[in-house]
């Protein structure tokens, strides 16, 4: 991720949350309850949703805007503040007509930054699913469009209230990575809102498991099973048994793995040898016997003894310089 993408994400998490006074948000205050949200909710970007009558505008204004360059605006110092004004404006007077415009504008255009923190401004005050149909209209500005969806999902991660539309948002971008690299976490607060329990885990598991498969998915499912370590580690078994085996999963068996490692390291090779992709089943089995060796030197001696065998070539090498290499010093 470059360093302007970086600087959105960071302004977008943390900043941003004074700014929501410009809009108020106007969805009905839900219930915090637990709700499997099918993937199927990605559809409601489909189609334009109602839309509120557009302010009326006074002609004069109308025109002046009509003529107006935006991008040389933006561009000028000492226009931004008013270009700014300007669109905080139209997006209250009509959204789809000025999310239009701003599609229209080329990437990489100067304030465009500036025009990011507005976006999610305005689209984490809105209803989800006119959020989806505006935000898709500008997936030709690649920076705005996956920029903007993260901020958007971050600053509704930060409010108890709106646990299920976070579900919501993460089922409309599966494949955005910096969405999975930003807000997965959530889940972790959104289990322990709720104590932790194993109804809550559960559920959010299956909810987790009804999102379309990607990295969103994937690091939501290793944030949802790291909250049993350790108090509910038989739960976590029982989560990890019924994933399917595929590598979408590996970060998550292979964290489960090395906390397990502590209690019974030779169960969590077992775990560890599912891995499907190679170096992370490789990286989790050394990790393992290291952690393994420097426990219990002879147990794990007595392990390999045994199964050596079934390790491929480059394990074997770096299992015996990372866990005998003190030795031979």
């Amino acid at each position: 991720m470059n360093n302007k993408c970086k600087i959105a994400v960071f302004v977008s998490t943390g900043i941003l949350t004074f700014a929501l006074g410009y809009f108020s948000y106007d969805s009905e205050v839900r219930e915090t309850r637990i709700e499997v949200v099918p993937a199927k909710q990605n559809t409601i970007i489909t189609e334009k949703p109602q839309q509120f009558e557009p302010t009326l505008i006074d002609e004069e204004t109308k025109k002046r805007w009509q003529a107006y360059d935006d991008v040389e605006a933006l561009g000028s110092f000492y226009q931004r503040d008013q270009a700014f004004s300007k669109f905080r404006y139209m997006l209250a007077a009509d959204a789809y007509d000025t999310f239009e415009r701003i599609a229209a504008l080329p990437e990489g255009h100067p304030g465009e930054e500036e025009l990011h923190r507005l976006l999610v401004e305005y689209l984490a005050s809105t209803n989800i699913s006119q959020t989806g149909y505006l935000l898709e209209m500008l997936k030709g500005n690649s920076f705005l469009y996956e920029m903007t969806a993260v901020g958007v999902a971050s600053v509704i991660a930060q409010n108890p209230l709106r646990d299920n539309e976070l579900f919501q948002w993460w089922s409309i971008y599966p494949d955005n990575i910096d969405l999975a690299y930003s807000t997965s976490s959530a889940v972790v607060d959104i289990i322990r809102r709720h104590e932790s329990s194993e109804e809550v885990i559960i559920a959010n598991y299956e909810r987790t498991m009804a999102l379309p498969s990607g990295p969103v998915r994937s690091a939501l499912m290793r944030n949802v099973l790291s909250t049993t370590y350790p108090d509910r580690f038989e739960i976590a078994q029982q989560l990890l048994l019924r994933l399917p085996q595929d590598s979408e999963f590996d970060d998550a068996v292979g964290e489960f793995a090395f906390y397990a490692s502590q209690h019974d390291p030779a169960t969590s090779m077992e775990w560890a040898f599912t891995i499907k992709a190679e170096d992370a089943r490789r990286l989790a089995t050394v990790s393992i016997a290291n952690n393994w060796a420097s426990n219990d030197q002879s147990s794990f001696e007595s392990w390999f003894a045994e199964n050596s065998d079934s390790l491929d070539e480059d394990t074997l090498i770096q299992i015996q310089e990372t866990v005998w290499r003190h030795e031979r010093e």
